[in-house]
């Protein structure tokens, strides 16, 4: 069996950036404890940023997240907020970036099992069986035409979608290219915070005219600067809301003035 010593010889020496520390019975219970590879993903940023620096809290910001696993945002977000469900990990948020803690007392975890993620498998299979017969019965005994109302609807559904697409593509196409990333990054956390956890082309459409019309009145590049400070300030604190944006922006303004102000009595 080689030895450490024997393995630094043969290979890089990773030991010298030091090592984290996990507890054997913590150990034990993750290697029971049933988690996505995104929620692995995150977790080990986490532990990487406290036990591997011997601190029990760490602020880590979504761009931290995202240069250590490549992820995107969204599913960042979505793995933490998983983790935290399940009380394996505790969040402070704060205004720049939140703060990070795994909580060492594993018997709190929500518990989570294969046998229970199987029964789950299984139950929605009968489910989606049961709602295929109900479906085919319900189709049989009605009277009125069904094939028929189901092309008018189709019909219908399709051009509707499809005009707010068009909208939704003619909105976005007025922003520059990076206000435009930005954005769909606002939308996709909307869409997280939604408690159906999804969101209609209705909301999208409406969210984007509301960023669309507070973009149009920054008559400025300065404002204009604001805007984006301000838009990727609410992605950071996963907070999409629109009051929240006109907040921070009428912030970061305020700011400015008072450095103004301050410039302007200093050379007087």
């Amino acid at each position: 069996m080689a030895t450490q010593g024997e393995d630094e010889k043969n290979g890089p020496d990773v030991y010298k950036d030091g090592h984290i520390d996990v507890a054997h019975p913590i150990a034990k219970q993750w290697a029971k404890y049933r988690l996505s590879g995104e929620e692995w993903q995150v977790l080990w940023v986490i532990m990487e940023k406290t036990w591997g620096w011997h601190k029990p809290w760490d602020r880590i910001s979504l761009k931290q997240f995202y240069e250590a696993t490549a992820m995107k945002k969204p599913s960042i977000i979505r793995a933490i907020k998983k983790l935290v469900s399940k009380k394996i990990v505790s969040k402070k948020a704060n205004k720049k970036a939140s703060s990070y803690h795994i909580n060492s007392h594993f018997n709190k975890w929500k518990s989570v099992s294969k046998r229970a993620n199987v029964s789950n498998k299984a139950n929605g299979v009968s489910n989606k069986a049961n709602f295929q017969s109900l479906k085919v019965r319900t189709s049989q005994s009605s009277s009125v035409p069904k094939e028929t109302l189901t092309k008018e609807e189709t019909k219908k559904d399709i051009k509707e979608r499809t005009m707010m697409w068009s909208q939704i593509e003619n909105l976005l196409s007025q922003f520059p290219l990076e206000i435009q990333d930005m954005i769909k990054e606002y939308i996709e956390l909307a869409k997280l915070e939604n408690k159906t956890k999804r969101i209609t082309l209705q909301k999208r459409r409406r969210l984007i005219n509301e960023l669309h019309l507070l973009w149009t009145s920054c008559n400025s590049s300065i404002t204009q600067k604001d805007f984006e400070k301000a838009l990727r300030t609410t992605i950071n604190n996963e907070a999409p809301n629109m009051n929240y944006v006109r907040k921070v922006m009428k912030g970061i303004m305020r700011k400015r003035s008072l450095r103004l102000k301050r410039g302007r009595n200093g050379h007087t």
